[in-house]
């Protein structure tokens, strides 16, 4: 059984993992900010249309928003951070990329 505070958690872990506030968020799917606070803290069940509308906005599939399936109790940090890092170098200027390159160069030796 899928437990509302494991989705609502994970749902906040995605969230600021992409950098995003409950405003900035909640605008992009369409509700108050109040009603995502509340689904992130447990105390509301998002509907389906909403988790949809969820795992678009936070570029994930819906089964990443339920901790539970697939016996994965959450996405492992390792895999997030090499998500955020593809979506980063996708979306990223030229001078963060050479940013990014040059720290990358100091981090390999």
């Amino acid at each position: 059984m899928v437990n509302i505070l494991d989705v609502g958690q994970q749902i906040r872990r995605i969230r600021k993992l992409k950098l995003l506030s409950q405003e900035s968020l909640s605008e992009k799917i369409g509700i108050d900010p109040k009603s995502l606070g509340r689904i992130e803290k447990g105390d509301y069940y998002p509907a389906m249309d909403t988790l949809y509308r969820l795992s678009v906005a936070l570029k994930v599939p819906i089964q990443d928003l339920f901790p539970d399936i697939g016996g994965n109790k959450e996405i492992s940090v390792t895999e997030d951070i090499r998500h955020f890092l593809v979506d980063f170098i996708y979306s990223a200027s030229e001078q963060q990329l050479v940013k990014l390159y040059k720290a990358a160069l100091k981090l390999k030796d």
